[in-house]
């Protein structure tokens, strides 16, 4: 009965086409072995500080052999060196086309890794938290690291078609990124708590994504999504939603416009927002805040004021005049003690000179601005071009 149940087991494993020995050690690194497709995939030693705890300098085979089999070496797996404590370098061959998430994530002694043009997919975190890296990390196809003590602008390369999830994660020194008509796919987090952005321009002819108007802002050009905002953002009237974490540690940012073509917003997009002093809303119904400027489900009201500090109290939230009450009523928009009818906003340009021409306000799509010397500015002041 076992020799029957076992033989079962050994013709389903057979029929799924994915059979790997588990762990095996070949020279100084361990590998999951396919036996069907006949490649090998780099593994974890084990999952814990101890990784790899030996290992200095890494040449990866392109291929390794078992019990008389050759395999290629195809993919690093998940945490493959994570926490290797140890480790200096890397060497990949142009067998392998895949990297996993968090595969070189805390290498805290890592100073080069070397990415060939075969590998086209890098997982999130896949080059992560290696302070000791100090230069991108990026091949033909795909950026996937971006050295947190980086300050000032920088260009992606072109040809790059991909930037992983946690490319540019804390890098708050960057000022400015331009992202090259070759950039299909950019991760969520890609842009995360970069508190010094203050440009962000994609090179016309992309196909999925835009700044359009030089709106200073990254947005998914099919959904009309803002995915990422910067201190110096204007939202288009275009554009119909604001993604989860789109301005998320954006500590420079003093005011936003939502224009009233947004219909969206996506939860924690202005979370740690603490240099927020207004909040401009144009949409006579309230978009669902829940949790858009603060975690409203996982912290306790004081929770929230420590986080937020003085913004959930000082900072003022502009709206039309008939919506007023209908803000005050809404969950998320109820964090402001100050709701202000937009009528009211006391025109502001810092950037011109006092003794101007008289500025005149305007509405242009549903949106007021200010026209001054034949220029148009946003009511907070920022130049429209």
């Amino acid at each position: 009965m076992k020799t029957k149940i076992f033989t079962l087991l050994l013709a389903v494993a057979a029929s799924v086409g994915t059979v790997f020995a588990d762990g095996t050690k070949i020279g100084n690194l361990y590998y999951y072995l396919n036996n069907t497709s006949k490649t090998a995939r780099v593994t974890c030693q084990r999952y814990s500080t101890n990784n790899y705890n030996s290992l200095t300098t890494v040449s990866i085979p392109a291929s390794v052999s078992y019990n008389s089999v050759t395999y290629n070496v195809t993919s690093i797996g998940d945490t493959a060196f994570y926490r290797c404590a140890t480790l200096t370098s890397v060497t990949i061959p142009n067998s392998v086309t895949s990297i996993g998430k968090n595969a070189f994530r805390h290498c805290p002694s890592l100073t080069s890794i070397t990415v060939p043009n075969s590998v086209t997919n890098i997982d999130d975190y896949a080059i992560f938290d290696c302070a000791s890296l100090t230069s991108p990390v990026y091949n033909a196809h795909v950026f996937a690291y971006m050295p947190t003590s980086f300050s000032g602008a920088y260009t992606i390369p072109d040809g790059i078609e991909s930037i992983i999830g946690s490319a540019f994660y804390n890098c708050s020194g960057l000022t400015s990124i331009e992202i090259p008509n070759s950039v299909t796919s950019i991760g969520s987090f890609a842009f995360f708590n970069c508190s010094s952005l203050t440009s962000i321009v994609v090179e016309s002819g992309n196909s999925v994504y835009d700044s359009r108007n030089n709106c200073n802002a990254l947005i998914e050009t099919a959904t009309n999504t803002l995915i990422k905002g910067c201190q110096n953002s204007i939202i288009p009237n275009s554009v119909t939603s604001i993604r989860y974490h789109a301005f998320s540690g954006c500590s420079g940012l003093t005011s936003i416009t939502i224009p009233n073509s947004v219909t969206s917003i996506g939860y924690l997009a202005f979370n740690g927002c603490s240099g927020l002093t207004s909040v401009i809303n144009y949409a006579t119904t309230p978009q669902n805040a829940v949790g858009v400027f603060v975690d409203e489900e996982y912290l306790t009201y004081d929770e929230q004021y420590e986080r937020m500090g003085i913004f959930l109290h000082e900072c003022i939230l502009y709206v039309p005049a008939q919506s007023i009450n209908l803000y005050r009523a809404t969950n998320g928009w109820t964090q402001f003690s100050k709701i202000l009818a937009i009528e009211e906003i006391e025109v502001s340009i810092p950037y011109i000179e006092e003794d101007c021409s008289q500025k005149q306000k305007v509405i242009e799509d549903g949106t007021m601005m200010i026209i001054k010397d034949n220029e148009k500015y946003s009511i907070t002041g920022k130049k429209i071009q």
